[in-house]
């Protein structure tokens, strides 16, 4: 039970009751669960590190529970957003990066075939790294990694959140709250990254096997740890900035064209996988040096999107504190209402 002060007594005041979640989301959650008892039949590595790469979307659930009366929230709102991105949206993301890197390949790499005789020189198919040592390093190729990062897999998924972003009054028709809609937005991303977290595990190779060497393991936890403390924060950071942009469109009227509210998004995401899918072609044998590259693209990536989102969200701030009025009550501007954000 929550508290509040009325006439300087403190006095009980109930919660508001917790909606049942819609049979969509209950199917999801079931679908959560038949997925990891998958994973432990096909790849048991990846089946270890499963509740772990749920915990940014417990810490998420956490603040779910701590904020949903001040924010407005509803958790089938939540689940759903989520759900739409961990699915359905992962699928269509997938099919349309093949098809873009098949695009830009085909561009790009004028005869495949000689590429593909030169790289696998000395190694044979199924070997780790088989296609990647010696493919030549010319303009092409970095052409590739280019339009791979920032065409490809920026350009794609943060259209995927911005069509999240979108459906939040369909989800939630009477939010009115601006942190409450930061919230869902984060949802949307934090339902994809954890879908694409799971890919990544699955792909670390000998995941396969249970009794794998320690090398595996150790692949593995690397992975783990760098999914949920580096790229999550990436996709969530991305998926705040491109609400505030459409936040400020929407109910602050102020005129932004899709392209100007997500350019930072993309920019910042292609940035940062450019410089991994570079990093990782490197072929630098000193295993430091790669894990304090990878550490100072991380750290430039995760401030610069975070001085964007505090530069981008003054007017939002602005907006509270020129409609604040004694005891949160709602205020109108521009014939919408807001609620105040205290």
């Amino acid at each position: 039970m929550l508290v509040s002060e009325d006439d300087g007594k403190t006095v009980p005041v109930e919660e508001t009751p917790e909606e049942a979640l819609g049979i969509w989301n209950k199917m999801f959650l079931v679908v959560l669960a038949c997925g990891w008892l998958w994973l432990m039949l096909t790849s048991p590595v990846t089946a270890v590190f499963f509740p772990v790469l749920l915990l940014p979307t417990y810490v998420l659930y956490e603040y779910y529970k701590k904020y949903k009366e001040e924010w407005g929230l509803e958790l089938n709102a939540a689940i759903s957003l989520y759900a739409k991105a961990f699915l359905p949206g992962s699928t269509v993301v997938l099919l349309v990066e093949m098809l873009a890197a098949a695009v830009i390949s085909s561009v790009l790499i004028i005869n495949p075939a000689t590429y593909a005789e030169e790289a696998s020189e000395g190694y044979e198919e199924g070997d780790e790294d088989y296609l990647i040592p010696n493919v030549p390093r010319d303009a092409n190729f970095f052409l590739f990694l280019f339009g791979m990062a920032f065409l490809v897999a920026a350009t794609t998924e943060e259209f995927l959140k911005w069509y999240i972003i979108n459906k939040i009054p369909d989800v939630a028709p009477n939010l009115t709250n601006f942190k409450g809609m930061l919230f869902y937005a984060v949802c949307g991303a934090l339902g994809f990254s954890t879908i694409e977290n799971i890919g990544y595990q699955a792909a670390v190779p000998g995941s396969a096997n249970l009794f794998a060497d320690d090398t595996v393991w150790a692949s593995g936890v690397v992975n783990c740890v760098g999914r949920i403390l580096i790229s999550s924060p990436v996709h969530l950071m991305c998926a705040y900035l491109s609400c505030i942009g459409w936040i400020k469109r929407e109910y602050l009227n102020e005129r932004l064209s899709t392209f100007q509210i997500l350019r930072f998004s993309i920019f910042f995401h292609g940035f940062f996988d450019f410089c991994l899918m570079v990093l990782e072609v490197s072929n630098l044998e000193d295993g430091g040096s790669q894990i304090l590259l990878g550490g100072a693209i991380a750290a430039f990536t995760i401030y610069g999107l975070y001085y964007v989102i505090l530069k981008e969200g003054k007017d939002l701030v602005l907006f509270e504190e020129e409609n604040k009025s004694p005891g949160g009550e709602t205020t109108t501007h521009q014939g919408t209402e807001y609620e105040t954000l205290l």
